[in-house]
Formats: structure tokens, C-alpha cells, sequence
């Protein structure tokens, strides 16, 4: 059933020239291999600012919600990642460690992701002390 719905979208992309609205990468991937147009829910936010059909502040809300909720292909930078994990008492959270292994970001660039990555642990570090506990010991960073 959901195969028949990716032929059919990808379909009435070549008939009518609409683009594919997806945030399932392997779809996009397909439509843009075929030729066609296809984008996601970042790609669509962006749109609706430039058309001032949404404020940067409810763009940036509306990125934080799926950053939380473990949405890939969102390149969050150190400080978002650091302002979802003190929002969440630097406790790892789903979305965040789906943020931390977004294997696309890190195929597509891995540098960019290592650094972003490198940042968010110091910015955390530094506005929390990481505790580590091990049976009856604990450790910490500070």
C-alpha cells in the first residue's frame, strides 16, 4: 500500500509537473534520480518565510519541535542542539541523539557534522557538568 502511494505521487509529479512533498529521503532521493522536484518539511519552511507566510520565529519553533521529536536533515547548529538538550535537562533525549546520528548529515558532510558535534558537547559541558555514575562511583567532568 504505501509503495502504490509513492508510485502514484511520483507519477502525478510527471503528469502535471507538481513537486513531491516528502520528508521520507529515500522517496526524494527516487523523484530527484527520476528527474522530478521533491522537498521536505525544511524546504518548506523556509518557502513560507520567503513568502512571509510564516515569521523566522515560528520557523524556528516549528524546527525546535521536530528537532525534539527526532526529524532528520535539519543541520541544527551547536547552539540549537545545546538549547534542545538544556530544555531537556541535558538528559539525551530521542530527537537529540536522532539529531547526533543523522547518518544523511554525516555522508553529506561529515566535517560540518564533526564540528557542530565537537561544539554542542563543549557548550553542554560548559552550561552542564556531565555526571557519569558507575555502580557506587561517580565521576565528573568538572
Amino acid at each position: 500500500m504505501q509503495f502504490a502511494t509513492v508510485v502514484e505521487s511520483l507519477v502525478l509529479e510527471q503528469r502535471h509537473g507538481m513537486a513531491i512533498y516528502s520528508d521520507d529521503r529515500r522517496v526524494r532521493q527516487i523523484a530527484r534520480q527520476m528527474g522530478l522536484r521533491s522537498f521536505g518539511t525544511p524546504a518548506l519552511l523556509e518557502a513560507l518565510v520567503q513568502r512571509d507566510l510564516l515569521s523566522a520565529e515560528q520557523v524556528c519553533t516549528a524546527r525546535k519541535r521536530l528537532l525534539r521529536t527526532g526529524a532528520w536533515g535539519l543541520r541544527p547548529t551547536a547552539d540549537k542542539l545545546s538549547e534542545v538538550a538544556a530544555e531537556a535537562g541535558f538528559r539525551l533525549t530521542t530527537g537529540l541523539a536522532y539529531a547526533l546520528q543523522d547518518r544523511f548529515a554525516w555522508r553529506e558532510d561529515s566535517i560540518d557534522t564533526l564540528r557542530a558535534t565537537i561544539r554542542f558537547l563543549q557548550l553542554s559541558t560548559t552550561l552542564r557538568p556531565i555526571r557519569l555514575s558507575h555502580g557506587s562511583c561517580d565521576f565528573s567532568t568538572r
